[in-house]
């Protein structure tokens, strides 16, 4: 388990605070050193087309990780990021592409799966901290820890977090809400924690 220094000597205000609805991407290594921290790209359509379902109570078009159109509806399992260990389809992804973001993507360029094989990482659980209040600002964040025992070092270019996605049919599907190009390298035999901060600043 690493303990991240993100959640240490929490300060009572943000340092040079930059106002409004702010997402954040750190990766840290397994002493909690950060190796990376970068703003979000931006959060994608199928996140504005959740949030105006839930907000309007009504039908939203989205695309699924296939490409397919779908019809997101208000639902308490809507939005959900929780996943296992081992699971790729609910949670923060990590892939290899490079190629620029759209607002309109609704996979990542090329993800990054499961295992110890080759080019392979083992996803844990993703993980939602609780709110944390300062005197300016309301800030959670979402983990996942990678792990790399595929016997070579392996570079990502590109983070993502899937959430659940319920539609009027009572089914529910993973919808790419975010992605966002950032690279770093997960060395043979080490974890690197990729850690989503979501703050509002006042």
């Amino acid at each position: 388990m690493v303990t991240s220094k993100l959640f240490a000597d929490t300060p009572t205000k943000v340092e040079e605070p930059e106002k409004g609805i702010n997402i954040y991407v750190h990766v840290e290594d397994e002493l909690g050193n950060r190796v990376l921290s970068k703003k979000s790209s931006t959060l994608l359509s199928n996140f504005y087309a959740a949030l105006y379902s839930h907000i309007s109570s009504s039908l939203a078009y989205y695309r699924r990780l296939d490409g397919t159109i779908d019809q997101v509806t208000p639902s308490s399992k809507t939005f959900s990021v929780k996943g296992a260990s081992g699971q790729t389809n609910l949670g923060i992804v990590v892939g290899t592409s490079t190629t620029p973001v759209s607002m309109t993507d609704f996979s990542l360029g090329s993800q990054i799966p499961h295992g110890i094989g080759a080019g392979q990482l083992l996803y844990g659980s993703t993980d939602v901290t609780d709110l944390d209040f300062l005197s300016n600002m309301t800030r959670f964040y979402v983990t996942r820890l990678f792990t790399n025992n595929s016997g070579a070092d392996i570079t990502v270019n590109e983070v993502g977090i899937l959430a659940h996605f319920y539609n009027r049919y009572g089914f529910t599907f993973p919808a790419l809400i975010d992605r966002t190009l950032a690279t770093f390298v997960v060395p043979h035999g080490s974890s690197r924690n990729v850690i989503y901060e979501i703050r509002v600043v006042v």
